[in-house]
């Protein structure tokens, strides 16, 4: 028999690698006849209705095509999904989903075979290739169907849940990543929109920024919290994925293909959504943005409505939306009546997670815009249904080129903030708002600016330049009142005991090269810890807390039970010719079980693909789906090999405190000259020299001198701002540099910048809580420290902190003996721990406790011994003023210990120097809180907290509950 000509379509090229192994593993007779394109998935794969013969099954069935990164964890994932929906609704499977018959990886490329339930292939085409008839038949099929038999078993949450909560659960927090996902660098540096910019405006209309709003950039009351409905989710939902048939009965039917995002618990309605919205971006792609906007705010109005702008063919595609819609309305009215609030809201804030979901999609910009402007718009129908008092000021937002013609119907101008109110510019309220908007060169050149409401009609220029003003004003007045009520960061993002998700400790890396230097490998810890952390899908300890285990090897029960996690990773690390050989295994921590291992070998300069890979690994093994980007590990870091290494050593030796800044220091400035562009390293750097000056006292064995090291952290800071100011470390060390130059109110809104983009960063919640004790917020100073410590629980540096404010607002004795253990045990934070300690126990002029402390110390060294005893000695036998002259540059010196020897005034000179001098050795101690009663109605306190800045931020956000405006002045208490 002569050779035959494969039979169909061409075997796509790129995909040509994998065919001659399908053929062998699956044992194929003949070829595998491509009968026709079913469309195509995500990142880029190819769907195709095939013929085949082999080995268990001949017929038709659906071939999946895809590249991945990943393929045999894809495969195991996809088959997984695949086999999860099937048994979890084997009635509604029998009928409506696929079967997986075989898989297969090679190479980068993934192969899945499946076979659709029913009476086969030829009888089925894809939803978006049917008739108008057919369509609108079969979505009103399938939208009852996947309520009623798929999700005939669906339950409600426990408790009432916060809306972010739906949308984070949605997007399987792809947009939580350290703020450096698609979308956020989408709409951050293609649109111009700032992520915490409350709004956006269109064509003279405001609508809320749905980042801004993810992101809690203002807090939402209680009330909104809903019982949400859980049933099982598709995920990818869209016309090429739904398979609808007519077999010769007329009997209409539907397939759902590639259950590769299905959830087996999600949140109802999101299917829905995603269906909607891609219906819409297939159908209307290249519509302008005037004919998209009409057809977004025609659907957001309802059908009895007409815009003006709607194409004829939008009024048939809003009705295929309508009866998916009405589908939806139907079931509620059935299952849930009782409920229609929560229903509503939850059906609505679907469709801002699907519009946020293709705003992060590799597809069009035009495409994506569109996506984002659908977004904005359902979140506005939630924020007017629920009557929340949102902010109008913003940044203008463009979806494409705006036609030039007249000024639509629709189109209102006066849809302003005036129903509730404008501030006006005359009075010192007015003038203090306009100056607090921030206006840095270090910026990118919209940030913070409010966008004037406006047409682009010559003829309506001088009417809505009036108008303009009004609304800036109005707008920077609720910005302010909502920034001022937002002293939280959202707990699903940084409080993580409050919602159940796996716990996994990463021991340090072992270095199996034998060197003295085990910095690399402790680099890599950090970095493995902050690429899990960043997924926001397990409970990770920070580094302080499993670096404590480094060098002591422990009983892994005994571990797991102090760091209270279910998990361990343990890995080593050997080098060989320039190639890293990295092994690790994930244990359960009860009982030591292998729940995984895996061996990994790359070059330097791949590492982050061992990240991504290592991440992605452990996520399946605990049935946890993640999505880490190494290209975007690697945008935050550097291909420059050298220069990563050295930059994993400093942060590393960073992380040790003490002596070990100095080591830092060293290899981030290694890091910076081997790669000038490295943005993390400077931001590092900045903030180890801005370590350097808080907690150091000699440096390369000689007088430590701030002043160099304060220039160098400002330099490096402003050099990682000018490469990329978005990444969270460098919003950090942009903080850190605002709080230490006293702008108090820009340092506040880099913290929480950096805390939206990474809600891990404890570090950077430390700092933060410094700045709020500073400025007299106790309480918010509490929680972000208890949120640090939650996230790193050993390092005694929260503690410290924690303990000191606990004793300050309450007077504890179990806060005092916490500071007498941290300063017995921890040598990086002794100093401080000391004034915390003189502050809680010398306020009678007693020095005999601070002595037989001193005493207790088998730690300290013979400087401190020297340093300490000589202060004690020197407090009943030399003036207070040589006292203070000889110690105001040492952080033991406490306010109470003046206090009790040198009266008010000696406070009073000491709070001038360590407010407008010595700042940077104090943070916390630098307002002496504890001594409000005594000093808090003086001159020289007033004086001083004017100089420092805090009464214009106190006007601005707030005063302290302290502390009261009185006539022209103030007083605190």
């Amino acid at each position: 028999m002569m050779n035959q000509e494969p039979l169909g379509l061409s075997w796509p090229s790129d995909f040509e690698d994998i065919l001659p192994e399908l053929l062998r593993e699956w044992g194929v007779k003949g070829q595998v006849y491509l009968q026709r394109s079913l469309g195509g998935g995500r990142s880029g794969a190819l769907v195709y209705a095939v013929d085949i013969s082999m080995e268990g099954y001949t017929g038709q069935a659906i071939l999946k095509l895809e590249k991945v990164d990943s393929s045999r964890n894809q495969e195991k994932l996809e088959s997984a999904r695949h086999a999860a929906a099937v048994k979890d609704a084997p009635e509604f499977a029998e009928t409506h989903l696929p079967r997986v018959i075989a898989s297969l990886t090679y190479k980068n490329t993934l192969a899945l075979l499946s076979t659709i339930a029913g009476k086969g292939l030829e009888y089925a085409t894809t939803w978006e290739e049917g008739r108008f008839d057919q369509r609108l038949a079969s979505i009103e099929l399938v939208s009852h169907s996947i309520l009623e038999d798929w999700n005939a078993d669906y339950t409600l949450t426990e408790g009432a849940v916060p809306p972010r909560d739906l949308l984070a659960t949605w997007l399987e927090r792809r947009i939580l990543r350290d703020g450096g996902s698609r979308a956020y660098k989408f709409v951050e540096e293609t649109c111009n929109i700032p992520k915490d910019t409350p709004s956006i405006f269109f064509d003279g209309r405001w609508f809320p920024n749905p980042l801004a709003f993810f992101e809690n950039v203002v807090e939402l009351p209680d009330r909104l919290h809903l019982r949400a409905v859980i049933g099982h989710c598709h995920g990818d939902m869209n016309g090429r994925n739904i398979l609808v048939s007519k077999p010769k009965d007329d009997e209409q039917s539907f397939h759902l293909i590639d259950l590769a995002h299905y959830h087996s618990e999600q949140y109802l309605f999101y299917d829905h959504a995603y269906f909607e919205l891609s219906l819409l971006l297939t159908s209307r792609g290249k519509c302008t943005p005037r004919q998209w906007d009409a057809l977004i705010t025609h659907l957001h109005r309802g059908p009895q409505n007409q815009e003006r702008g709607l194409q004829t063919d939008d009024l048939g595609l809003s009705e295929l939306i309508d009866a998916a819609r009405t589908q939806m309305s139907s079931w509620v009215e059935r299952h849930e009546a009782n409920r229609l609030s929560f229903m509503e809201s939850q059906q609505i804030l679907a469709r801002v997670a699907a519009g946020l979901n293709f705003t992060h999609k590799r597809i069009s910009d035009e495409s994506r815009r569109m996506a984002f402007y659908y977004a904005a718009v359902n979140l506005k129908e939630y924020i007017e249904l629920h009557q929340i008092d949102w902010p109008k000021s913003g940044v203008e937002f463009v979806i494409g080129e705006m036609p030039e013609t007249a000024l639509p119907e629709h189109t209102d101008v006066t849809e302003t903030a005036f129903s509730e109110g404008s501030l006006p510019f005359d009075g010192p309220e007015g003038r203090a708002a306009l100056a607090s908007i921030p206006q840095t060169g270090a910026q990118p050149e919209h940030q913070g600016k409010t966008i004037n409401v406006r047409s682009r009609r010559a003829h309506w220029y001088a009417a809505i330049a009036l108008l303009c003003v009004i609304v800036i004003a109005a707008g920077v007045n609720f910005a302010l009142r909502d920034f001022r009520q937002s002293d939280r960061i959202s707990a699903s993002q940084t409080n993580l005991g409050e919602i159940v998700i796996p716990s996994i400790a990463v021991l340090p890396f072992r270095d199996l090269n034998n060197t003295q230097d085990n910095s690399f490998a402790d680099g890599l810890t950090i970095e493995t810890i902050h690429v899990l952390a960043s997924t926001g899908a397990f409970r990770i300890p920070g580094f302080t807390s499993v670096f404590q285990f480094r060098d002591n090897p422990t009983d892994l029960t005994y571990i797991g039970e102090r760091l209270n996690v279910e998990y361990l990773v343990e890995g080593t690390v050997r080098e060989l010719n320039n190639t890293f050989r990295i092994e690790v295994h994930l244990v359960r921590a009860d009982d030591g079980f292998l729940v995984w291992n895996g061996t990994f070998r790359e070059s330097l300069g791949e590492l982050f693909i061992v990240q991504e890979k290592l991440a992605e690994s452990i996520g399946v093994a605990l049935s946890v789906p993640l999505e880490v980007d190494s290209l975007q590990l690697e945008a935050q870091r550097t291909k420059e090999p050298e220069a990563y290494e050295a930059f994993l050593s400093g942060i590393a030796n960073l992380a040790q405190g003490g002596q070990g800044i100095q080591r830092a220091i060293e290899e981030l400035e290694r890091a910076v000259s081997l790669e000038p562009e490295f943005a993390s390293a400077w931001a590092a750097l900045s903030i180890a020299y801005n370590a350097a000056s808080k907690f150091s006292l000699s440096f390369d064995d000689s007088v430590f001198r701030p002043a160099p090291f304060f220039r160098k952290s400002k330099a490096a800071t402003l050099r990682a701002i000018n490469i990329n100011p978005n990444y969270s470390i460098v919003r950090h060390a942009a903080a850190n540099l605002y709080q230490r130059e006293l702008q108090w109110e820009e340092a506040e809104r880099q913290y929480r910048g950096a805390l939206i983009s990474d809600g891990a960063n404890h570090r950077a919640m430390l700092d933060f809580a410094g700045l709020l004790q500073t400025v007299g917020r106790p309480e918010a100073a509490s929680d972000f420290l208890d949120r640090a410590k939650a996230l790193d629980p050993f390092n005694d540096n929260y503690a410290l902190m924690a303990a000191w404010l606990d004793w300050q607002e309450t007077g504890s004795e179990a806060a005092v003996e916490e500071v007498e253990r941290i300063f017995l045990e921890s040598d990086g934070v002794r100093d401080l721990a000391f004034r915390a300690y003189l502050d809680q126990t010398v306020q009678d002029g007693d020095l005999e406790p601070a002595r037989a402390l001193i005493a207790r110390c088998e730690t300290c060294s013979d400087q401190f011994y020297d340093r300490a005893y000589s202060l004690l000695d020197s407090a009943e036998i030399e003036p207070i003023e040589e006292i203070f002259e000889r110690y105001k540059d040492d952080p033991i010196l406490s306010y109470q210990f003046l206090y009790a020897f040198g009266g008010i005034d000696a406070v009073l000179e000491a709070y001038q120097y360590n407010g407008l001098i010595s700042w940077y050795r104090l943070d916390y101690f630098t307002v002496p809180w504890t001594l409000m009663s005594e000093i808090g109605s003086t001159s020289g306190f007033v004086n001083t907290s004017e100089d420092i800045g805090l009464v214009d931020y106190w006007n601005d956000y707030g005063w302290p509950e302290r502390c009261r405006q009185e006539d022209a002045s103030f007083v605190c208490e």
